[in-house]
């Protein structure tokens, strides 16, 4: 027996290991950037229809080639309010279906071209100017590096064909018993979570089946297990969100659990299953040693599981809702006084940072909105409701509080270097947050010209009342449609927006106007008068700060 050189075999297998995960990450990345936009219009198109949330989460998958990063959108898209439960049900199932595409990938016998695959990409990723090309070639290098990754572990592996150890030790990972089943699916789980990516150890497991070391069975087994270790993901990624985005993982963990175990009592027939339906031996040994035909065996039991799996709970989606909902009780936590939606641990994942954002710019608006309309009531009542008063205060000190926090969280996104639409995005969403601030700032200012107004007794004469609400009234409809403009992000509202804007600016003109007239008609004092301009003027800012968000939305501004 020839001796071994355990450093040889270790480097290579760490380094092999180390540029397969590299490789996987780098063609994860560029494939999510070119796709990012897609994704995030997808998701918050979607509807409850849990089939069609299977097809999306199985083509998302299989395009971005990470069922880590689709569970980790959906933890986050989920605790960012742009996604139910129910929704998310669908997409976990199909991202189970479309992950075991990296393993078909793998089958592909490409190994040979890895190298100048490598080579394209990186010149493409180092020297391209435009940026879609640039992304390209990341995703390109990404794939050629899986290749290269591939090939260094089964070099790693061939020498240990021939050691007795070896084979002594991987003899005890396989299928002559029920104990043993578990033994092997246990070590495919434990693998799978240690390493972070079901994918890296399905590549390990295909390694080495290739070079005999371990049967069809021993490897079946194994990726079993590593379909419940992966779920480890989407648990981590759950910490600290809230309780919905904690109940769709734990819908991920359920279903492979159950899925595994029922595999585990049937395993004889799905073992001849795989063999009934894939060609060749699974266990042929070819003159070099190495078994050709059993990485296609241990793809088609990767997607036949997660297929069958899959189709039985999208028609038990209700129950596992139900039994989710059972082992975490309880009701999301809403607050107006702390940020509901925005997680740090989503910055690298720009399409979902940003969703995040727009939720909470959303919910501050509200408030923004509510303290508006508490103004209406102040402007010509002669006794005000100090709890309202009060209120209005308190709601600026909380828009304050999280236009800085929203500020923050966006600066921090830009600083990660997004692609260059998700960077004007956040610039935009930026620009919104402050002009929402500085409406509430003269919100915050009308009521206090409204505490002054019943501290002095000034009465506003009847015309001059009715003219404020009215132009009011029309003010609170056009910051609502300038809000609208923000949600729905359409440029078609930009017209409709300058319209009503220089429709305002005349009606607010022509109070001015109006107000002049009855100082020079004697019918207004000084002092009332000086208020009421202040009122007017405070409207005026109100106006064009709203048309400020308009014009944001649609890259004007």
């Amino acid at each position: 027996m020839n001796q071994i050189d355990w450093s040889h075999i270790v480097f290579n297998l760490l380094g092999g290991l180390g540029i397969f995960l590299f490789g996987i990450k780098t063609m994860s990345s560029g494939m999510q950037q070119l796709a990012g936009n897609r994704i995030k219009r997808t998701f918050d198109k979607l509807t409850n229809n849990r089939f069609v949330g299977l097809l999306v989460g199985l083509s998302v998958t299989a395009l971005i080639q990470s069922s880590s990063a689709t569970t980790v959108m959906i933890v986050g898209f989920i605790n960012a309010g742009l996604m139910e439960l129910s929704s998310a049900v669908g997409i976990i199932l199909g991202a189970n279906i479309g992950t075991t595409i990296t393993s078909w990938i793998i089958v592909i016998k490409i190994t040979r071209y890895a190298m100048p695959i490598v080579g394209i990409g990186a010149l493409l990723a180092l020297f391209s100017k435009n940026k879609r090309v640039k992304t390209w070639g990341e995703a390109l290098l990404g794939f050629g590096l899986l290749f290269m990754g591939l090939k260094l572990m089964e070099t790693a592996f061939m020498p240990l064909r021939e050691n007795e150890q070896f084979i002594t030790f991987f003899a005890q990972f396989g299928a002559a018993s029920f104990p043993q089943i578990l033994k092997s699916v246990l070590a495919g789980l434990l693998l799978t979570m240690i390493v972070q990516s079901s994918s890296a150890t399905i590549g390990i497991t295909i390694a080495l089946a290739n070079q005999g070391l371990l049967t069809y069975e021993a490897a079946a087994a194994l990726v079993l297990g590593e379909n419940i270790g992966t779920t480890i993901t989407m648990e981590l990624a759950s910490i600290g969100a809230n309780i919905s985005a904690k109940r769709a993982a734990r819908i991920h963990t359920l279903f492979n659990v159950i899925g595994v175990t029922y595999m585990v009592f049937i395993f004889p027939y799905y073992i001849k299953l795989i063999d009934h339906i894939v060609p060749g031996g699974m266990n042929h040994v070819a003159a070099d040693g190495t078994r050709p035909y059993i990485a296609a065996h241990i793809a088609a039991g990767h997607s036949v599981f997660n297929i069958f799996n899959s189709l039985v709970f999208l028609f038990a989606a209700g129950l596992l809702i139900k039994l989710v909902t059972l082992l975490i009780p309880g009701d999301k936590d809403k607050s107006d006084h702390k940020l509901e939606y925005i997680d740090y641990s989503f910055i690298s994942a720009p399409a979902i940072a940003l969703g995040q954002s727009k939720k909470e710019i959303i919910k501050m608006s509200g408030m923004v909105i509510d303290m508006f309309k508490w103004n209406s009531d102040m402007l010509v009542t002669q006794s005000l409701d100090q709890d309202k008063v009060e209120r209005l205060f308190k709601y600026e000190n909380i828009t304050d509080s999280l236009q800085a926090e929203i500020s923050k969280f966006l600066a921090q996104l830009l600083q990660s270097g997004p692609g260059p639409d998700h960077a004007e995005e956040a610039r935009r969403y930026l620009r919104v947050t402050d002009e929402l601030e500085s409406i509430g700032d003269y919100c915050e200012q009308l009521a206090k010209y409204c505490v002054r107004k019943e501290q002095q007794n000034v009465v506003f004469t009847e015309s001059a009342s009715q003219g404020l609400l009215d132009s009011h009234r029309e003010l609170l409809e056009y910051l609502e449609m300038c809000m609208l403009c923000f949600i729905e992000e359409k440029a078609r509202n930009r017209h409709e927006a300058d319209s009503r804007s220089k429709s305002l600016q005349k009606t607010i003109k022509r109070l001015k106007d109006d107000h002049v007239e009855r100082l020079n008609r004697g019918e207004c004092d000084v002092v009332p008068g000086l208020l009421y301009n202040d009122i007017l003027t405070a409207f005026q800012k109100i106006r064009s700060h709203s048309h400020n968000i308009a014009e944001a939305i649609i890259g004007l501004k």
